[in-house]
């Protein structure tokens, strides 16, 4: 199912100049569009939908032909539901009646797309094939004795490329929107056979009445059919993807925040299409957008995609990923409380008074009190800031500890030393497939040293507190903070359509994605006849 890249039928893929008629629809739709198909050099669009660009996307021209070769059949299936009405009329000598047009059997070739640069995407149909039966009543007039009943299959050939310009735009929820307007289908005859025996007259009579009245309607009907495939049809399916990815953190109620994947505008190329992602992240409780700085992002895709032959690819810098960390740095981000029990054996020391002991003075423990126990209170002091480097991530903020009694007596969730330290997290991301593919962030080491005192024992053993400060970020920080992404990041998917084979890397400072697109057709069929329902 993957998009890939592969030579035109003879014929059908030069895109050339628009005709008149191609012409005069687009400038009629461009005067409706919300947002224009054109992009200045090394700028984003002047009406981009968005202050601030997030991340940057590109679609192949392989990519978006796989899924409109792969959608079509099933949006046009209705084809065989044309509904052609009775007629009947008088026209040399004869008088007649057309009843039960039923459409038997339809195909067409693989659509084709060519990107018009600066414009939009043109569309081109060919090989439409329509098996047609109706039954047919005859009389001659007046002297005229003829008479003739039966049934007739028609063979219908397209005659003619039916072809159409699709400007692509954005709608006010940031989902694409798309509207074409096709030029006149026609069809000609490739088969004519009636049911029974008919004299040559007759036959040649009830030809002419077939394409002077019924073949006209057929074709109109088609063309009909395919804008409404296309205008309403694949304009809900745009319309129903949610533009939002949940994330992985969540803040202290256990309310996920989202990233905003809306769209800013789309551009056109002469192989690929640019899409600009607002990448801001949603704060799902206060129901706000959480906005930094704009990322300097590369107009140009990675050359490693374009190599690729993958459908479609983004680009990622830093900026949402440090609104997130901001945001969720107000909601109570990295609170972690380690009590006694919570020490796993292998940490190589207990929250006790021996350890209490080697990080302080000897008489700031009294050895006549035995079963002291002390918890460890950790919060981030700043949000951590994201670097891409070494193919992942590295997380800088700062941390403060404070040591607390908890069974001393009197002296019960007493703070008897606190200090900060810096922090240092690095994190690689892997993706794994399935019915939705999943980005699975990971956690590999944790520091939190050298330590600064900020109040209590000024004879604390600061060789002993860092060394402890370490073990504990192995032994707890590292299996806390990959508790709190297990979940996960799912990829988007609707409606059938998903991403696979979805690649990461980092680059220059940037995070890159390349995928490939499937559909699932028994989804996405189920979706557009619900639609056709509603």
């Amino acid at each position: 199912h993957a998009a890939s890249a592969g030579p035109c039928p003879a014929g059908r893929c030069d895109a050339g100049a628009l005709d008149d008629e191609e012409a005069a629809l687009l400038q009629s739709f461009q005067t409706r569009s919300k947002v224009a198909v054109e992009e200045a050099a090394g700028e984003d669009p002047a009406d981009s939908r968005c202050d601030i660009v997030g991340a940057r996307g590109w679609v192949s021209k392989a990519g978006l032909s796989y899924v409109l070769a792969t959608v079509f059949p099933k949006l046009l299936d209705q084809v065989s539901g044309i509904d052609i009405p009775a007629l009947s009329g008088e026209a040399s000598g004869f008088k007649y009646k057309i009843a039960d047009v039923v459409m038997l059997h339809h195909n067409l070739d693989v659509p084709q797309v060519e990107f018009v640069e600066g414009v939009g995407v043109k569309l081109s149909l060919t090989g439409f094939h329509i098996d047609v039966r109706f039954h047919y009543d005859v009389k001659g007039t007046g002297w005229n004795p003829l008479f003739s009943a039966g049934t007739v299959r028609v063979e219908l050939i397209q005659d003619s490329p039916i072809h159409g310009t699709i400007p692509l735009s954005v709608t006010d929820e940031g989902k694409p929107h798309v509207h074409v307007q096709l030029n006149e289908l026609k069809f000609k005859l490739g088969g004519f056979n009636v049911q029974g025996s008919m004299i040559g007259g007759l036959v040649e009579f009830l030809i002419s009445i077939f394409k002077s009245k019924v073949e006209g309607l057929i074709a109109t009907q088609v063309r009909e059919l395919v804008h409404s495939a296309v205008n309403d049809q694949l304009e809900d399916f745009l319309s129903d993807m949610s533009m939002q990815i949940p994330l992985p953190l969540k803040d202290d109620s256990g309310v996920a925040d989202a990233a905003d994947m809306s769209l800013c505008f789309i551009t056109i190329g002469s192989e690929y299409l640019t899409v600009g992602v607002r990448g801001a992240i949603l704060d799902t409780n206060a129901n706000a957008y959480h906005t930094g700085p704009a990322p300097k992002l590369h107009q140009a895709p990675p050359s490693s995609w374009l190599a690729s032959g993958n459908a479609v690819a983004l680009e990622l810098g830093t900026e949402p990923l440090n609104s997130a960390f901001s945001l969720l740095q107000g909601q109570g981000f990295l609170k972690l409380t380690v009590n006694p029990s919570d020490l796993p054996s292998s940490a190589g020391f207990s929250l006790d008074a021996a350890t209490a002991r080697s990080v302080l003075s000897p008489e700031a423990v009294p050895r006549s009190l035995p079963g002291l126990d002390f918890a460890i209170d950790i919060s981030s002091t700043q949000a951590p800031s994201v670097t891409f480097e070494d193919g992942g991530a590295r997380l800088n903020g700062h941390v403060n500890m404070d040591l607390r009694w908890v069974s001393m007596p009197g002296k019960e969730d007493r703070v008897f030393l606190a200090f900060t330290a810096p922090f240092e997290a690095t994190a690689i991301a892997t993706i794994t497939e399935g019915d939705e593919e999943v980005v699975h962030l990971h956690v590999g080491h944790v520091t939190c040293t050298p330590i600064t005192i900020i109040d209590g024992s000024n004879t604390a053993n600061i060789d002993g507190l860092n060394s402890m400060v370490e073990k504990l970020a192995a032994q707890m920080l590292v299996p806390h903070l990959n508790d709190m992404v297990k979940d996960g990041i799912k990829l988007p998917a609707s409606n059938g359509l998903r991403l696979i084979g979805s690649k990461l890397s980092i680059e220059g400072g940037y995070l890159e994605a390349s995928s490939n697109l499937d559909i699932d057709l028994s989804a996405f069929g189920k979706f557009i006849d619900e639609s056709r329902v509603n």
